[in-house]
């Protein structure tokens, strides 16, 4: 069984990756399982392990099917859950339904954005044989990341998010951590920067499913073609139209959003992000 883990932080097109690499047949998607510990105690690590053992604790599953207070409906991330489960749904807060129906996918994928690299390390190396993952670090331009952040009110408030120097001094310990483990482990480590990405889709997600040892399959392109503004279809290019304002949606033209910092920042918010996130800007080689 393959196992692929996104690390990323908010706003960084994170949730675009993971429906990309969903879009790949037999992949079994678990969206930011970390959102449980909004609410609950316990161990990162472990839940991660079992998520990726098909093994789902049922105050977890109740937490992301939306069941309980603080909880969000995470498990519609996964469309193949619904599918499987639609004529019930029911079905899908069952510990032992998910867990049979995922044993049946041969590759797992998460996606979290409340995840240091230095955790991640720490995880792997915790233990008598290492983590055979496949570990993607997404990064994105902060004044990208700080633009999208402005739409979103729960922000501000929490210096976890709403703090810029925070921000571009984490990513920089991350990106730091990611390159280190790139050079003692290039088969298993992957750093991929968001602009790359959406400027020219195609070869970056053909290099990064030749990294993960995926195929690029109908239903990708069909993926591609729908959520990066590349289709001729007069009826996607308005589905992406109606989608633009919302800041939670993958549907939209991918490169636009990539470069909206521009027009949403004044000049002076982008110096001061500029002048805090300088060194890490530079090392992910982003014009200053």
């Amino acid at each position: 069984m393959k196992r692929i883990l996104i690390v990323s932080t908010w706003r960084t097109g994170s949730s675009f990756l993971g429906e990309l690499i969903q879009s790949v047949p037999g992949v079994f998607y678990s969206y930011e399982p970390l959102h449980f510990f909004d609410r609950h105690r316990g161990s990162k690590a472990d839940l991660i392990r079992s998520v990726f053992q098909c093994r789902f604790p049922p105050d977890y599953l109740r937490h992301v099917s939306g069941l309980t207070e603080g909880g969000q409906d995470f498990m519609r991330r996964n469309r193949r859950v619904w599918e499987a489960c639609g004529h019930d749904p029911a079905l899908c807060h069952q510990p032992e339904f998910i867990g049979r129906l995922c044993t049946y996918f041969p590759v797992q994928l998460i996606k979290v954005v409340r995840l240091r690299v230095k955790e991640l390390l720490s995880m792997m190396e915790d233990g008598d044989e290492p983590p055979q993952w496949k570990i993607i670090y997404l990064a994105r331009d902060p004044r990208g990341v700080m633009a999208s952040r402005a739409n979103l009110t729960w922000c501000r408030p929490d210096p976890a998010c709403g703090n810029v120097h925070r921000l571009c001094a984490d990513v920089q310990e991350d990106v730091e951590l990611t390159n280190r483990m790139k050079t003692q482990f290039p088969d298993r480590f992957y750093l991929l920067k968001f602009e790359d990405l959406t400027s020219n889709v195609e070869t970056e997600t053909e290099n990064l499913f030749r990294f993960l040892g995926l195929a690029v399959t109908v239903p990708v392109k069909v993926f591609l073609s729908t959520h990066t503004g590349s289709s001729p279809s007069a009826s996607i290019n308005k589905l992406a139209v109606r989608r633009k304002n919302d800041p939670f949606s993958t549907s939209r033209q991918s490169k636009s959003v990539a470069n909206e910092w521009r027009s949403k920042l004044s000049s002076t918010e982008v110096a001061a992000i500029t002048n805090v996130c300088n060194s890490v800007m530079k090392m992910l080689d982003y014009s200053v």
